[in-house]
């Protein structure tokens, strides 16, 4: 009889010793998921700011070319107000050249 209750003392044991070592290996496992589920919202954070950053980006270029548009839009219609007045300016010198020559005709 001494020895059953020895041998049952002895199974408790074992079997409490094996309860202990699942709890830990328990709390060892949650503790790695915990790790994981942080490492996974970091990343997904991180790519969310990378979004970000690219959407930002593309708003800078996007407004830097209308800049850019709208500047060569207005040299271009200086440079053509300019072309204008310059062949307006021609026309009127080759007109009055031409009055000059028709008067000079009208003389001979």
């Amino acid at each position: 009889m001494q020895a059953q209750v020895s041998k049952s003392m002895q199974h408790n044991s074992d079997q409490t010793r094996r309860i202990e070592e699942l709890q830990k290996e328990k709390q060892e496992l949650f503790q790695k998921c915990l790790a994981s589920e942080q490492s996974l919202s970091d990343k997904v954070r991180d790519g969310e700011l990378k979004d970000i950053k690219i959407e930002s980006l593309e708003n800078i270029i996007k407004k830097r070319e209308q800049t850019q548009l709208k500047n060569n839009a207005q040299s271009a219609s200086q440079t053509n107000k300019k072309a204008t007045k310059d062949l307006t300016a021609k026309v009127e010198k080759l007109e009055l050249i031409k009055k000059q020559l028709e008067g000079e005709k009208n003389h001979l």
